[in-house]
């Protein structure tokens, strides 16, 4: 399995949950070793019948040294009736904590669509759990662009199941509220998604997304995505 770093991941269907958004490497992966890189570019919508209408993710990043890696991602709504050319820039960093942990911190930048700035910082972990691998993220979110009021809480837990040695079965689940009501902004998301290995450095990742509950208004669009996902 690729624990190692570069293509393990987690469908970002951007559309579904703030969740979703609020870390500049769009797939679950711990920094990779000094002088490694790693590129995606995903199509996502949250409704599936408006994938050709979806918004566009540009990431790259680059591990600066064995415990530090930064990255950036950049989005765009040009596909979209109305959308803009230029809609988000998220500037992120990981710092490793060991082999299976990393703190992160990303910026969403006051740019394009979003006039406020945003500040997520977490950890991530990887453990064995029934002979599993899964991957956890918890990220606390601050600042207006990701948190109008309050404190934004998120917890992504992700089993992987790898099926032979050209698939990767990954079942994401997203958990997301916030400090002003805890119940109200209460939503979890899950995103079952398959990796295809095209090479041993590529991989095209598809998935679909679902609002299993939401504390206010559920969502019962199907959210999909499709992405390609390189390891330089």
């Amino acid at each position: 399995m690729r624990t190692t770093i570069i293509l393990t991941g987690a469908l970002m269907v951007l559309c579904v949950s703030n969740a979703f958004g609020q870390h500049y490497d769009p797939f679950f992966s711990l920094n990779g070793e000094a002088g490694s890189k790693g590129v995606t570019a995903a199509l996502s919508a949250g409704d599936v019948a408006d994938i050709a209408k979806g918004d566009i993710m540009i990431m790259g990043k680059t591990a600066i040294n064995d415990q530090i890696e930064v990255g950036v991602n950049i989005g765009s709504g040009v596909l979209a009736d109305g959308g803009s050319a230029f809609s988000h820039a998220l500037i992120g960093a990981k710092y490793g904590l060991g082999e299976s942990r990393a703190a992160t911190v990303n910026l969403l930048a006051p740019v394009g669509d979003h006039e406020d700035p945003g500040l997520a910082i977490g950890i991530q972990n990887v453990q064995e759990i029934g002979g599993m691998s899964v991957n956890e993220h918890l990220q606390i979110s601050l600042l207006k662009g990701f948190a109008p009021v309050g404190v934004g809480i998120d917890l992504f837990l992700e089993p992987v199941k790898e099926i032979n040695d050209k698939m990767i079965f990954y079942f994401d689940v997203f958990v997301s509220t916030n400090t002003d009501n805890i119940g109200d902004w209460l939503s979890i998301d899950v995103a079952p998604n398959l990796d295809y290995m095209l090479s041993d450095t590529m991989a095209l990742n598809v998935g679909i997304a679902l609002n299993a509950y939401d504390g206010i208004a559920r969502d019962e669009d199907i959210g999909i995505g499709i992405a390609l996902v390189a390891g330089l």
